[in-house]
């Protein structure tokens, strides 16, 4: 349910298959596909950052090839022990260390590659128009067939005034984008609301983001388990103050915080903050502003729910399937949509004993979901 995100494997050959030519790293540390396969930036470390980790994934699909995984490799990136690396990744890694150079030490190194692998990761996390902020047109009549099913569903639980949590491990707003359906009627809350205390300041024109509150005034509610393309953690005193929504097309380098005297200004910002990694993004679930408050709802809803509905989950994520298996009330039923189950979506349903949909979201019909 993703209007053509792509699925892993596509992630993958997409990632895997980047050319130097294919994207830009601006002097301000952000990613940018070029039109005419010619990088512009020809000095700085973004340059060297850039050349070491398209050296970096090519040198991991060559070594398993076809079955490249971005978490595994952001965990890599972030997590590997310099006395763990193998003797070919630390001879491409020492090749951009210099006392003399941009990167004195392996830690500033780390950083930028973290910093842009993430935003190529959220580059290549598109549909396949390469958009990523929707408004009214993921409601077109497309749409409405491709997810008629689903639609369906919501609407019958709507009106039946059922509370629906939707958790979500998903980056891209499609969610979000449904709201502009007659099914949902701007209903969706997802605990950012308005507020002036957090804007973006562009030529004389002051653009208003939203601020996380923790408040979800309607009976439809989103939880990005993993964060968001439109989301970013804004920093003061040395640590995180909140996490703000923007807008398409806004200026991370130049949002700003009112304040009695001065505005403040995060410089820290690049790119949106997201979850990779298969063990990093654990730890930061213990961070108080945001995650920790995301796996908290998870939590308490899954024992509060009377109905477990569970639609694409590959059921790779051990983290969440304890969390599942701790939290859901024993006798709640289970309805799992996937019209091509793996071997781990068929496993996790028959250990749960979870009725298995082998359909698409246009397919679904309300009558499969009667436990009775």
């Amino acid at each position: 349910m993703n209007q053509g995100y792509p699925t892993a494997y596509r992630l993958a050959q997409a990632i895997t298959s980047l050319q130097y030519g294919d994207f830009i790293v601006s002097a301000a540390g952000n990613v940018a596909p070029t039109p005419d396969g010619r990088d512009i930036w020809t000095l700085g470390s973004y340059k060297l950052a850039k050349e070491c980790v398209l050296e970096l994934i090519k040198l991991h699909d060559d070594r398993n090839p076809g079955n490249f995984n971005y978490e595994e490799f952001y965990d890599f990136l972030a997590l590997t022990e310099e006395t763990k690396y193998s003797d070919e990744e630390l001879a491409i890694l020492r090749k951009y260390i210099n006392e003399d150079g941009w990167y004195k030490d392996l830690l500033i190194l780390r950083a930028d590659l973290i910093k842009i692998f993430t935003q190529i990761v959220s580059w290549r996390i598109s549909d396949g128009s390469e958009d990523k902020f929707y408004s009214s047109n993921v409601v077109s009549d497309f749409s409405r067939q491709k997810y008629f099913g689903f639609l369906t569903l919501v609407r019958h639980f709507k009106d039946e005034g059922n509370l629906l949590n939707f958790h979500t491990l998903n980056h891209d707003l499609f969610l979000e984008s449904l709201r502009h359906t007659e099914v949902f009627g701007g209903e969706m809350s997802d605990g950012f609301a308005d507020d002036t205390e957090y804007y973006e300041d562009s030529y004389g024109y002051e653009k208003k983001l939203l601020k996380f509150t923790n408040e979800y005034p309607s009976n439809i509610r989103l939880f990005k388990l993993h964060g968001s393309f439109n989301i970013i953690p804004f920093h003061g005193d040395g640590h995180v103050t909140d996490y703000v929504k923007f807008p398409w097309r806004t200026d991370l380098t130049n949002i700003k915080k009112r304040d009695n005297q001065i505005d403040i200004l995060d410089f820290t910002n690049y790119h949106s903050d997201f979850l990779s990694g298969t063990i990093f993004k654990k730890s930061r679930y213990a961070e108080p502003k945001y995650f920790g408050v995301m796996l908290g709802h998870l939590e308490r809803n899954l024992s509060e729910s009377d109905k477990l509905i569970i639609i694409g989950y590959g059921c790779l994520d051990s983290g969440i399937n304890k969390i599942i298996d701790e939290k859901l009330k024993t006798g709640v039923p289970i309805y799992m949509v996937d019209p091509g189950p793996s071997t781990a979506v068929l496993d996790f349903a028959a250990q749960k004993g979870a009725k298995l949909i082998q359909k698409t979201p246009e397919e679904i019909v309300l009558e499969e979901f009667d436990e009775n």
